[in-house]
């Protein structure tokens, strides 16, 4: 957009012209309240127009709204990193947590992502307890982090919790050794309430991160890690932390036994205004989901692998080429349902799983699993 034109009344002075920042960012034009030039002293309770920058989707968080949930919609959380709802990582070393897809939401939305916690224990020393998302350095090169132009973002979201207090959501390179830890207050106990966090990026030269297929920014939600994941400085960047993404004032919501947090319409977007949430559809946020992970359900009726005969001779190898629902973000990991009959390997990509047999006589040639769930994943 080169400028915007407003056209006064036919007794004023004619076009006042406001030509706009060459930026693909938000920005906002303030008018004053009272008869006064546009930028000038009358600006008491202004009225604040928000002018949207370029279009294109806004919101960086995939499976924002807790739509998908590909694992299961109920998973257990214990002392080593696991995937609940898509998308979302979760560990918590001092309790068990259950994470469960849930229809608990706030008015606007269908689904959150439910914790409950087990038996209440305090997080020390080392002990981590958060939720959390990485961004891949593709998604997020826009945002120009570990540079003197860094931008300004807003993550916003909605959140419920058993607990009142102050909570922290940090922001970590893919080293945890540059940390921003945000504060937000949940001032009433089981109550939606809605929260946003405006900061500009980190500006550090050491900014570990990637800028292709790898893991560039992490959004954590603490809910009461130990206090060596505790960074210094609260509302602001601590440069060359070791391993940090919580802060001192962080309630101990682990701690409490059957406490719960419920998390939705988590928005991250440029420029320091919370716009409106943004929604896609279920095939979007499938398909954004699916070039992470997928998984493929097999039966006795509709078995995984190749099944055919083979004339004569030995030593054949009977090969079959499987298509992605998507491009992935690298070339996964598979994990089999079972053992598959035969001799067999993978050889995958990001854009195919290659099935290879061998060592077949003649006769029937069977490589396959019957039943069970077949498991593709190329998580950051």
């Amino acid at each position: 957009m080169a400028k915007v034109k407003i056209t006064g009344h036919a007794s004023g002075s004619g076009v006042i012209t406001v030509t706009a920042p060459n930026t693909s960012t938000d920005r906002t034009i303030t008018l004053p309240d009272a008869t006064d030039t546009l930028i000038g002293t009358a600006t008491t309770d202004a009225l604040t127009t928000r002018v949207n920058g370029a279009g294109g989707r806004k919101n960086m968080v995939i499976n924002s709204a807790m739509q998908l949930a590909q694992r299961g919609t109920s998973i257990s959380v214990s002392g080593s990193s696991v995937y609940t709802l898509d998308r979302w990582s979760m560990r918590c070393d001092a309790s068990t947590i259950t994470a469960t897809q849930d229809t608990d939401s706030p008015t606007g939305f269908a689904t959150s992502l439910k914790l409950t916690n087990g038996t209440g224990a305090s997080g020390s020393g080392s002990d981590s307890c958060y939720i959390r998302q990485h961004f891949e350095g593709y998604n997020t090169n826009h945002l120009e982090i570990g540079t003197a132009n860094a931008e300004t973002v807003t993550l916003s979201f909605w959140v419920k919790s058993s607990i009142t207090g102050t909570y922290i959501v940090s922001f970590i390179d893919s080293g945890a050794d540059n940390g921003y830890p945000a504060s937000y207050t949940i001032s009433s106990a089981n109550t939606w309430e809605h929260k946003t966090i405006t900061l500009t990026l980190s500006t550090y030269g050491s900014w570990a991160g990637s800028s292709t297929t790898a893991r560039n920014l992490t959004i954590n939600f603490d809910l009461g890690s130990g206090s060596d994941r505790d960074l210094t400085n609260l509302n602001a960047w601590n440069d060359g932390a070791s391993n940090d993404f919580s802060h001192s004032s962080q309630v101990d919501w682990v701690g409490t036994t059957g406490s719960t947090l419920y998390l939705t319409g988590v928005q991250l977007e440029l420029g320091s205004v919370a716009t409106d949430f943004e929604h896609r559809s279920y095939g979007e946020e499938l398909a954004l989901c699916q070039r992470y992970y997928y998984q493929i359900t097999h039966t006795s009726a509709r078995r995984f692998g190749v099944d055919g005969l083979y004339s004569s001779g030995t030593g054949a190898g009977l090969n079959v080429m499987f298509t992605h629902p998507v491009t992935m973000r690298a070339a996964p990991t598979i994990t089999l349902a079972g053992t598959m009959s035969g001799t067999t390997s993978f050889d995958n990509d990001e854009n195919y799983l290659y099935l290879l047999t061998s060592g077949h006589s003649s006769g029937r040639v069977g490589c396959e699993l019957s039943s069970g769930t077949t498991t593709v994943s190329a998580e950051l």
